[in-house]
Formats: structure tokens, sequence, C-alpha cells
């Protein structure tokens, strides 16, 4: 059972970290607290005839009707990836499907009320990467094919046209990084910088938001109801947005459970023809457990037959004491190459202070992130502490795991005659392992709602983050974790 339930958290976590983006649907947050009244127009007093109070009537009804909005999106997929072991014909083809309804309501121009589900479905039966190989999962009990959740639920009203309130599970996404934001404090889940679009859930929040439109400001407060479990578990953050001209600065301020404290600046202004962004965010009483050291060549092999030697662990490096930095830079150019389109250009760089400067440490990071592995390494007094001490958990954060990072893009909306038609490319390097991976999208709008897309994404590079490989050398001549080498897959997409 642990060799099994090992397999499959390197399974979730690598899939988790390269899974295909979803789509949102249109927002509607611009106009939330518009002046314009609506409900003049719709209780509009007056003395009419009976022809034109019917016609009053019916312009109420329709527009009660859109006080309530209901909609969605449907977003199939089809993905197939291949390794450097095992058959191609034995790979899983994976089709997950994702179906979003929301519903959005405003009573009064002062109040909204928006609520979304999200429910997924795997239609093929392949779901794991590892279906290919000769291990055995007879033990195992299978995922459900079907997963709902609850995405949204927040209210949003006003206090004296001062103070706008939004209580409940909301987006939220703080920094101006494209690939990486180390700022965005309320945002425990990592997003996947080559995701079409950001598929994180919401946020449980008490978020205040005090506008200064003559300057441009804004002063942000959150509450962390997600974490709320007593009094003492009082968490949140502050923000400060200020607007110089082109220029728009950001200074962020977070405190979580444990003494956790956070602090970010983040950026973006022009510079000629750049667009220039950044961001720093530095920590302290981070609970992660960062580790020092290297794992034996049979380190996979006796995790997977529960053959612990503490010799042969890394050492357990405490680091809540320490200020850890982390750092993004980036720029966009856009290059006009006709009367009516353009080519942006973009690149950044990140350094991450709480990264690790080769992968050989990996298996261990994935490892300790394992409940039934934890439970057992609990029960050793690691070293100067034990791992209940720490957040384990987060030990092996993709994106993060690196030093050094850099990431290319380059965007073609409509060009040429192809008004519809988007091209996306993207160039993700770990610098402190040498992996990269390169992605290309390529996306069509057809029959005026209906999204197609395309993807193809290369591994490539040293064995490393984005091209992990765990050898076993056991007798199954298999492996804990093949490397991939190519995913291709296809999209549709339909609004309603």
């Amino acid at each position: 059972m642990l060799r099994v339930r090992f397999f499959l958290l390197i399974a979730g976590l690598v899939a988790t970290t390269f899974s295909t983006a979803y789509a949102d649907e249109p927002s509607r947050d611009d106009d939330v607290f518009g002046e314009e009244s609506r409900e003049d127009d719709m209780f509009g007093g007056g003395e009419d005839s009976d022809s034109d109070a019917e016609a009053r009537l019916d312009n109420k009804l329709e527009e009660k009707d859109d006080l309530t909005q209901i909609g969605g999106f449907l977003y199939l997929q089809l993905n197939y990836s291949t390794y450097d072991e095992g058959e191609p014909a034995d790979y899983a083809l994976q089709s997950p499907a994702l179906f979003d309804l929301y519903m959005d309501s405003r009573p009064t121009e002062r109040i909204r009320a928006y609520a979304r589900g999200r429910i997924v479905q795997q239609l093929t039966a392949g779901s794991s990467a590892f279906d290919s190989f000769d291990f055995d999962f007879a033990d195992s009990q299978p995922a459900s094919n079907t997963q709902a959740s609850l995405d949204q639920l927040w209210l949003k009203f006003d206090i004296a046209r001062t103070v706008y309130v939004t209580v409940g599970k909301q987006p939220v996404r703080w920094g101006t990084g494209r690939f990486w934001n180390p700022t965005d404090f309320l945002q425990a889940q990592v997003r996947d910088p080559l995701a079409v679009f950001d598929t994180r859930q919401g946020v449980s929040l008490l978020k205040l938001h005090m506008p200064f439109e003559e300057l441009g400001w804004n002063l942000y407060g959150a509450l962390n109801l997600q974490e709320l479990a007593t009094p003492r578990d009082i968490a949140g953050a502050l923000r400060a947005e200020f607007l110089f001209d082109t220029t728009e600065i950001s200074l962020s301020a977070a405190a979580r459970n444990a003494g956790l404290k956070q602090f970010g600046l983040d950026f973006s202004t022009a510079f000629f023809d750049l667009d220039v962004r950044g961001e720093v965010a530095v920590s302290n009483k981070v609970q992660t457990a960062f580790f020092e050291g290297t794992l034996s060549d049979d380190f996979a092999e006796s995790m997977l037959n529960a053959e612990y030697d503490i010799e042969e662990f890394p050492t357990l490096v405490g680091r809540k004491n320490d200020w850890i930095v982390q750092a993004v830079f980036g720029a966009e150019l856009a290059i006009k190459y006709s009367d009516e389109d353009s080519l942006i250009l973009g690149l950044e760089y990140f350094f991450n202070d709480a990264g690790y400067d080769e992968s050989s440490i990996y298996p261990w990071l994935i490892a300790v992130a394992s409940p039934d592995i934890q439970a057992s390494l609990n029960s050793i007094n690691y070293g100067d502490g034990r791992l209940s001490n720490f957040d384990t958990a987060s030990s092996f954060k993709p994106l993060y795991l690196g030093r050094h990072y850099l990431a290319l893009s380059a965007i073609l909306m409509a060009p040429g005659s192809w008004n519809n038609t988007t091209l996306v490319f993207s160039g993700l390097c770990n610098l402190s392992d040498k992996s990269l991976i390169v992605r290309g999208d390529y996306r069509i709008r057809v029959l005026t709602q209906l999204d197609l897309g395309a993807y193809i994404t290369v591994h490539t590079g040293n064995t490393g983050e984005f091209r992990m490989n765990i050898p076993v050398s056991n007798d199954t001549d298999g492996v804990a974790l093949a490397a991939q080498l190519v995913d291709i897959g296809a999209s549709l997409r339909v609004s309603f």
C-alpha cells in the first residue's frame, strides 16, 4: 500500500503542475457598483394608458429577469503524453471535461451576489501516466471520475458608497508577473503559467476596498477566513495600489498563522516601447521544511520497500528565522509588423531563495509530502526536530523548486487575415537544474461561440523539474517516474 500511494502521489503532483487550463466566464466586475440606478427604470411611476401600462409591465419583467443572470461554459479536452520508457501504444489517453455554471444576481445597484459551481469529469478510462508500466495497482482504490466543487460564493455591497465589502469565496490574484507571482500572498495554490487562463478556485475572505478615484489609488484589507478555525488563527493582508502617470506601484503585507510575515512590492510601467513589470516578496517565519544533502542511488527503491535508513536522509534545515527573498523581473515588447498586427515578445526572470540549486533532492521532497511516509518518519527523531514541526506538504512546490528561472513568450493575436486566431509560444527553463519545457498553443473561434484549441509541449534539457525521472533498480525493471517527452492535446469550449 505504501508503494502504491507513493506512486500515486508522484503522478498527482507532476500532472497538476502541467495540467491544461480551463476558461472563465465573462466578467461583470467593471460595473459592480456603477452610479447609474437600475431601479428607477424598473419601477418608474407616472400615469399611463392601458397599452402603455402593459408595455411598461413587459419591460419591467424583462428588466427583472436581467437582475439575475445564469450562464457558464463547457470545456472538453483530449490529452496524450509520451515518455522515455514504455510503449507509445500503452500510454494513457486523458479526456478531462469541465462544466462551469454561475448565477450572478443584483437585487439593487449596490448589492451583488455570485455563485459558481464546477464539475470535472474524466471521459476516458486513462487517468494515470503510469498505467503503461508494470506496477501493481490492484490494492489501490481508483479515484472518482467525477469531481464537483463550489468555485466561488460571495456577496458584495458598499458602506456609504465609500468602502466596498466582499465576503465569501472569491477570486483573488496579486502581483504583476506573467509566469510567477511571489506577492500573491492570499492564494495558497500556485498558478499554472502555461494555462490558457487561471483555474484556481476562490479564497474565503472578508475583503474591504476603498478606492480613491481621482488619484487612481486603491486600498484593500482582507481577513483570511479560509484558515480561521479559532480567534487564535486570525490572519489577513493589506494592499495599497498607487498610480503615477503610466506607472503603477503596489505595496502588500500579510500575516498568517504561526507568525508568518510577508511583505511585497510590485510595479508595472512603460519604458519607451517596453512594458516593464516586477515584484519582490520577503517572508519570515516560513513553516516549509527545507532540506540539505544528497540521496543514495537506491533511495526510491528503499522508500518503496519501507526500508528507512536515517543516515541516507537529507538534513532537515529550519529557516523560520530567515528572511526569504523572491523576486521577478520581466518585460514585453510589441513589434508592429503591419498596420493592424503586432507580435508581442516577453521575457521574465525569477529568483527564488526558497528553491534548490540542483534536482537530486526532488524525490525526497516528493516523498515527505506523502502522509503515509511522513507518519513513519515522524516516529524518528529527525535531526534537531521532527517533521511534524514543519509544513512538509509545501516542500515540493512545482515552479518554485529551483533558485533561478527564465521564461520566454511570443503572442500573435489575429495575425493577418486570421481574425479569429491566436497563437501563443511559451518556454520555461529551470536554470538551476537545466530542465526545459516548451509549449505552443493554437486557438480559433468558429460558429460564433465555439473555440477550438490545440497544443504541443516538449520536455527537454537535463533531468530535473520539467523532465523528472526517478529510476528504480529492482526486479520489475520499471521506473518510479518516467521522464515526459512530448504532450499533445486538443480542446473544445463553448460559453452560454
